[in-house]
């Protein structure tokens, strides 16, 4: 089987949870044997470049940025002759659309293209949603879903599998997969000292982690608000945001800006002295989870949050809001906690729980990686996915 991939995102630009899945996709693919070529934005240099990425051969193009979003006709018009090329060169025989419908503006002409280039050669293009769907039928990110031509539409969750079909699309098109982790990676045995000796956070400290963009739609306002709370009578607590990047918002001064206002945020609450700011990188995520003590992602939306996943996996106790997909992932009182989202007031309430009851933080953690192993293995995701490829494959 040889696939091409076109996603909005590949390391190591961006560490997104829907990013770092569908690059452990198509890393567990090519170690099965099956050729894989992705096509995403520029890398770090941003030069254009075809090179490999272990077996996956990565195709970065000046054409796919987030960023500028000027002559949209002629990016994707640029898009479908690089597929059309690659398809006739390398003989494709699927193309998987990773996150395309989400690309803003950007999104349908990018979404058309892996259309035409699925019909003028007559090979199947499945679309992956990864994040929560409006519940605007005529939302710019619903339109390519539900007027283009799919011939499977994977979901990863049933939150979301079941707004897909509400959209119009028939369920006989829709199948829902959960993302995995891999737990030879994300594991709960790599002890603190790694991320506590790179950070000002104390052995007896007590840490709480966030990952994920620091914006208003992963709940960083009422993060800061319920923070500030919790430390009032709990001064050995500190919050580390470990900041994850996204090609959509912006530049690199830009995203250094994003921090720095954070900061003044915090200080404004009183917390400056309590909160630390630090991106990471892919490949340092499981060492992140390991050196923190509970995990906290208050979205506002969320598709599915493959991040609670990874700090499950850690032993870590989380917390998220009842959103999209998380309930799926979340056991209230179980593994962790569920909030309502942007109520910083009960946010506030769970965290300091936590804070306070360490027996109750151990028995959380250890529930969350039971249910990992037996929900979320990745290994048993990828044999699920290629199912599903090589079945539409069949029936092209």
């Amino acid at each position: 089987m040889k696939i091409c991939m076109v996603c909005p995102s590949y390391p190591p630009r961006e560490v997104s949870g829907a990013t770092r899945y569908y690059t452990d996709v198509a890393r567990k693919f090519s170690e099965r044997g099956i050729s894989v070529d992705v096509i995403t934005f520029l890398g770090n240099d941003m030069k254009k470049s075809v090179k490999k990425d272990g077996k996956v051969t990565v195709h970065r193009l000046p054409y796919m940025e987030w960023v500028d979003k000027k002559d949209l006709e002629n990016k994707s018009k640029k898009l479908f002759r690089y597929l059309d090329r690659l398809i006739k060169r390398k003989n494709i025989d699927l193309i998987s659309s990773q996150h395309l419908y989400s690309w803003g503006a950007l999104g349908p002409g990018y979404s058309l293209a892996t259309n035409l280039a699925s019909i003028h050669h007559k090979i199947p293009n499945i679309l992956t949603i990864h994040t929560d769907l409006s519940d605007d039928p005529e939302n710019i990110n619903n339109i390519p879903i539900k007027h283009l031509f799919w011939n499977k539409i994977i979901a990863v969750s049933k939150n979301s599998a079941e707004k897909v079909h509400s959209l119009g699309v028939p369920i006989k098109k829709i199948v829902d997969i959960y993302p995995g982790v891999d737990l030879e990676k994300f594991r709960p045995d790599l002890g603190k000292k790694w991320l506590r000796s790179r950070i000002d956070v104390k052995e007896t400290d007590i840490l709480v982690l966030f990952a994920g963009r620091i914006t208003d739609a992963k709940g960083v306002p009422e993060l800061l608000k319920a923070f500030s709370v919790v430390v009032r009578e709990n001064k050995n607590v500190k919050l580390l945001l470990a900041a994850g990047r996204a090609p959509y918002l912006g530049t690199e001064e830009e995203f250094q800006q994003l921090i720095q206002n954070t900061y003044e945020k915090a200080k404004i609450l009183g917390i400056r002295d309590n909160i630390i700011i630090q991106p990471f990188r892919l490949e340092e995520m499981p060492f992140v989870y390991n050196g923190a003590d509970i995990f906290v992602l208050p979205s506002r939306r969320e598709g599915f949050g493959l991040v609670y996943v990874e700090a499950m996996a850690c032993g870590l106790p989380v917390i998220g809001t009842s959103t999209g997909g998380v309930p799926e992932i979340i056991t209230n009182e179980k593994d962790g906690f569920l909030v309502p989202p942007e109520d910083a007031t009960e946010l506030a309430k769970k965290i300091e729980f936590l804070v306070k009851n360490e027996k109750r933080r151990k028995q959380m953690g250890s529930a969350g990686i039971e249910k990992v192993k037996q929900n979320f293995d990745l290994d048993k995701k990828i044999e699920k996915l290629i199912g599903v490829y090589s079945s539409t494959l069949k029936k092209k």
